[in-house]
């Protein structure tokens, strides 16, 4: 596989199912129902579905369960649209994961992205694309646990990242 190019940073903010003791307490969740709640809202092996293989200093991850903390939050909450950014590498992704057979939209589920504060509005040169997939496609929903399938669609990943990055 080619490898990314050192300037791509990977942030992974919720693949983590990590609830540390000192603050399990402020659940009111039994055990089952905050298992079933992380099994529900973690991204399940998107640090391995997304960075095998890619240095670590490239990668930014959560070390807790976004029921911990959702570090894709800004401070103010009307600050959450960010600027269209980002376009053409959007568009070269959009191409090249369709040309891989995968069905693709824009802003849905989610919108927006992550950009470092002190790069926000302000530096150009930096910019940022989220990529979401569909856990159906390489794990199963009920358990979070890897399918058979979860090799394949990492390497359409990966292919469909550096092909549509190649440019910019």
């Amino acid at each position: 596989m080619l490898p990314f190019p050192e300037r791509v940073i990977f942030h992974v903010p919720h693949d983590s199912k990590v609830i540390p003791a000192e603050v399990r307490h402020q659940f009111a969740l039994d055990d089952a129902a905050l298992m079933q709640e992380i099994i529900k809202m973690t991204d399940h092996h998107t640090l391995n579905l997304f960075t095998h293989g890619v240095p670590e200093q490239q990668i930014i991850r959560s070390p807790v369960s976004r029921l911990v903390v959702d570090v894709e939050r800004f401070l103010d909450n009307i600050m959450e649209p960010m600027a269209t950014r980002a376009v053409g590498v959007k568009k070269a992704l959009v191409n090249q994961f369709e040309i891989a057979g995968y069905s693709t939209a824009l802003n849905t589920p989610f919108a927006g992205f992550l950009v470092p504060m002190p790069f926000y509005q302000i530096d150009s040169r930096v910019s940022s694309v989220m990529v979401e997939v569909n856990r159906a496609l390489y794990c199963d929903e009920k358990t979070g646990e890897v399918t058979a399938n979860f090799d394949k669609v990492a390497r359409q990943i990966h292919d469909c990242l550096i092909s549509g990055m190649i440019d910019f």
